[in-house]
C-alpha cells in the first residue's frame, strides 16, 4: 500500500474513533466514562492481519500477532493507528482479562502494565472520585451495567499473578491491594437493592416483548445469514424450544468465566417432541459419554436442529447475594440444515450446512436503545481474538493472541472433525433430571435453600470476599 493510502487509512481511523468515542456511553458522572476508558480500552486491529478475514473466501487462514501491541491499543491512544481497519466499540471484556491466561498452565501477564504505578493510580483516583458523588444512574440498566464492569476489573485485580513467575515485590502488592480494596469498596456501592432487581428484570422482559412486536430479530428463517435470527424469546419461555440442564462445572463457557455470568443452553429440534429429544440426549450421553463430538456413530439429530447458547451477567445484590440479571452478554446460535450428512452449501457459515449467528452486548445500544435488548451480531467474516471473549486476547483458550474470523473460531472448537450432533459438546454431559436441581451449584457459585436463583459465592471465588 502507498504512503498516500496509508495515510488515508490513518485519517478514516482517527475519524472513525472520534465518531465513535465522541459521545459518552455513561452519562451518570464523567468518571464513570473514565472508569471505562481505563478498564476497557479500544482494540485496533490492522489491515496487514485482518484484511483476510474481511473475505468470505478464505476459511481457515489462522494469523498471529507479533506483540500484543500490534494489535491492541489504549482508548485515546491508538497504536499504529495509520495500519488500522477497524475499531471494535464498546467492547465488553476487557484488555486486563487477558492477563489472567493459562498458556501450557504456566501462569502468564502478558505484560506488567496493569500492575504500573500508572495505572493503579488512575484507577484509585476514578473509584475515589465516584465515592465522593451523588451517583444519579440514568436507568437501571446503567447501573447494573456498570456495576458489571468495575467487578470485571476487581476480579481481574484479585486473580493477577506477575508474568515473569516471581514474586511480585512490596511496592507492586502495595499497588496491586490498594486498588483492589478502591474496586470493592465502589462495588459494595453499586450493589443492587430488591427493589432494583425487580425493576432490572421486569424492565428486560417489557424490551424483550418490544423487541418481539416490532419484529427487532428474525425468529423463523435460521438459514439465511443475510437476515438477524434471534428466537431469544421462544427459547426462554420453551416455545418449540428444549433447555439443555447440566452442572455448569462442566460447561466451559461457565467455567471460563469463573461464576461471573450464568450460562444456558437449549435446543430446538423440528419434528420431535420434548420426551424425544430428551430421550436422544440420554442415549446419546449414555452410549458415548464424553466422546461425542470424537465419534463419527453419534445418531443424528433432525434436519434444521438449531441450539442457542445464551449467557448473562451476574449482579451483587445488597444482601451478600448474587443473582442473573437475565441480560444476555452473549448469545451464539447454531443452525444445521441437514442430518449427519454433508453437502456443499456455499450460503451457510461453514461450506458444510451449518449457520452461525452471534451476538455481543453493546452497551451502549442497550442504553440508547433498549428494544435492542444491546445486542450486536459479530458477522462471520469478522475479525475477533479466537477464544471466548473475542474482544481481547484469551490465552485460557488460545495458544497466542491471534486474530481469527468469527466463523473460524466456532468451526475450531466445535467443527474440525464432525458435523451436526457429533459437534454438540452439551451432549456430553448428563442430564439433570431433577427440575429442582440447580445447575449452577459448584465451586463457583452455591445457591441459598430458600431463596429461588440466589446464590453466594463458593470456594474457588472465596479470594473476592463479596459474600456478607
Amino acid at each position: 500500500m502507498s504512503n498516500l493510502r496509508w495515510w488515508a487509512a490513518g485519517i478514516l481511523c482517527i475519524g472513525c474513533a472520534q465518531f465513535l468515542h465522541g459521545q459518552p456511553i455513561y452519562t451518570f458522572s464523567t468518571n464513570g466514562q473514565n472508569f471505562l476508558k481505563i478498564a476497557f480500552p479500544t482494540p485496533c486491529i490492522k489491515v496487514d492481519i485482518s484484511k483476510a478475514y474481511v473475505e468470505r473466501t478464505n476459511l481457515f487462514i489462522p494469523t498471529n500477532f507479533n506483540n500484543i501491541v500490534d494489535g491492541y491499543s489504549r482508548w485515546g491512544d491508538i497504536v499504529g493507528s495509520l495500519d488500522a481497519l477497524k475499531i471494535r466499540d464498546d467492547t465488553t471484556e476487557s484488555y486486563w482479562l487477558s492477563l489472567l491466561g493459562q498458556n501450557g498452565g504456566i501462569s502468564c501477564m502478558i505484560e506488567p502494565r496493569l500492575l504500573s504505578e500508572t495505572n493503579t493510580s488512575k484507577i484509585i483516583m476514578v473509584c475515589s472520585n465516584l465515592m465522593l458523588e451523588k451517583l444519579k444512574f440514568s436507568s437501571i440498566f446503567e447501573k447494573a451495567l456498570f456495576q458489571r464492569d468495575v467487578f470485571q476489573l476487581y476480579y481481574v485485580f484479585i486473580n493477577c499473578t506477575n508474568f515473569t513467575k516471581t514474586p511480585l515485590n512490596g511496592s507492586t502488592i502495595d499497588r496491586k491491594n490498594h486498588t483492589a480494596s478502591a474496586l470493592k469498596e465502589l462495588l459494595n456501592r453499586l450493589r443492587l437493592s430488591e427493589t432494583d432487581y425487580g425493576i432490572l428484570t421486569n424492565a428486560f422482559q417489557k424490551y424483550l416483548a418490544q423487541a418481539i412486536k416490532q419484529r427487532r430479530f428474525e425468529d423463523d428463517d435460521s438459514f439465511n445469514l443475510s437476515k438477524n435470527f434471534l428466537p431469544l424469546a421462544q427459547a426462554i419461555y420453551g416455545q418449540d424450544w428444549n433447555e439443555m440442564r447440566f452442572a455448569a462445572s462442566m460447561n466451559r463457557h461457565f467455567y471460563q468465566y469463573g461464576g461471573r455470568s450464568f450460562i444456558r443452553v437449549f435446543a430446538r429440534t423440528p419434528g420431535w417432541s420434548s420426551q424425544q429429544f430428551y430421550s436422544y440426549w440420554d442415549n446419546v450421553n449414555k452410549s458415548f459419554g464424553g466422546y461425542v463430538h470424537l465419534s463419527p456413530r453419534v445418531p443424528p439429530l433432525p434436519a434444521k436442529t438449531q441450539l442457542m447458547l445464551v449467557r448473562t451477567f451476574t449482579v451483587l445484590m445488597e444482601d451478600g447475594t448474587v443473582a442473573d440479571s437475565t441480560i444476555p452478554e452473549e448469545v451464539l446460535i447454531r443452525a444445521f440444515v441437514t442430518t449427519n450428512t454433508v453437502n456443499l452449501d456455499r450460503n451457510s457459515s461453514d461450506y458444510r450446512g451449518t449457520y452461525y449467528f452471534d451476538y455481543k452486548l453493546n452497551r451502549r445500544s442497550l442504553l440508547k436503545d433498549a428494544a435492542s435488548l444491546g445486542l450486536v451480531r459479530i458477522l462471520d467474516s469478522e475479525a475477533i481474538f479466537f477464544g471466548f471473549y473475542q474482544d481481547v486476547p484469551d490465552l485460557k483458550a488460545a495458544a497466542d493472541a491471534g486474530v481469527v474470523s468469527m466463523r473460524y473460531s466456532c468451526i475450531d472448537c466445535h467443527a474440525l472433525v464432525h458435523f451436526g450432533s457429533g459437534t454438540v459438546f452439551s451432549l456430553e454431559r448428563p442430564r439433570l433430571k431433577d427440575i429442582a436441581a440447580d445447575p449452577y451449584s459448584g465451586d463457583f457459585l452455591k445457591p441459598i435453600a430458600g431463596k429461588n436463583s440466589r446464590y453466594t459465592f463458593g470456594k474457588l471465588n472465596e479470594n473476592l470476599e463479596l459474600n456478607k
